[in-house]
């Protein structure tokens, strides 16, 4: 399993980087795996040099040892999704439903509409498959 952000990078800035960086620092420290931060800076400021220009989509990667991957992709410009709602699947680690993992099980669908939004047995909104609310 790998934790991971996934940024917006516009003109060679990241929106609410700070935002990010603290969280995939704190579920490393929930998942005891290594986060070093000269390696996230290192990976910031690569991935800023090589797409100063555009706008992507960049989702960052941190694998258990404390190496950081990427993958980067353009952003289409999309002014409307189709959702549709769905009951959470219930979850054994309750942590993946409050960090970024790629445990991802809980979010599969068969892709009908844009996305789905999630709700827990009580019936209270969680969130998007790819989104906050």
């Amino acid at each position: 399993m790998q934790l991971f952000e996934t940024l917006r990078l516009d003109s060679g800035n990241f929106s609410r980087l700070t935002y990010h960086y603290d969280r995939i620092k704190h579920s490393a420290n929930q998942f005891q795996m290594t986060f070093e931060d000269e390696q996230w800076n290192k990976t910031i400021s690569e991935i800023k040099g090589l797409y100063f220009t555009g706008t992507y989509r960049v989702k960052i990667i941190l694998h258990p040892n404390g190496v950081f991957k990427y993958e980067v992709a353009e952003l289409p410009q999309k002014d409307c999704f189709t959702a549709k709602i769905v009951p959470l699947t219930p979850i054994q680690d309750k942590r993946v439903l409050t960090n970024k993992t790629t445990n991802r099980d809980h979010l599969a669908h068969n892709h009908e509409t844009d996305l789905i939004l999630l709700y827990d047995k009580s019936g209270k909104i969680l969130e998007f498959d790819i989104g906050n609310i």
